[in-house]
């Protein structure tokens, strides 16, 4: 129950709700700026270690990967499709929808 993401919940959260209410220093917003501008690439380079670890062979033999490509790039948008079929909305925004369910995580 004690991770990361909750420790960081848990602290970020009251001085979100409470920023109104008083101001951080200067030296806090520059670490914090600094750790959002590394966050990304080094999710980046862990991935790439982890990825690096794997046979490729392994990969793409696999008929689970596949199975989970098809589901993402298929199943899932059609389903979003059809859920905005129905609704009032303009043709943009259900295109919108469906577009960005099938779009990779990295390039919304």
């Amino acid at each position: 129950i004690i991770s990361p993401s909750n420790l960081g919940l848990a602290i970020g959260l009251p001085l979100f709700l409470l920023s109104s209410k008083f101001t951080l220093s200067k030296e806090i917003i520059q670490a914090v700026g600094a750790v959002e501008k590394m966050t990304t690439p080094l999710c980046m380079v862990i991935l790439g270690i982890r990825l690096a670890s794997v046979p490729l062979k392994e990969i793409f033999l696999n008929p689970f990967t596949y199975l989970i490509c098809f589901g993402k790039l298929i199943v899932f948008p059609l389903f979003c499709y059809l859920c905005v079929y129905f609704l009032p909305f303009n043709a943009v925004f259900k295109a919108c929808v469906v577009i960005l369910a099938g779009a990779p995580c990295a390039s919304i």
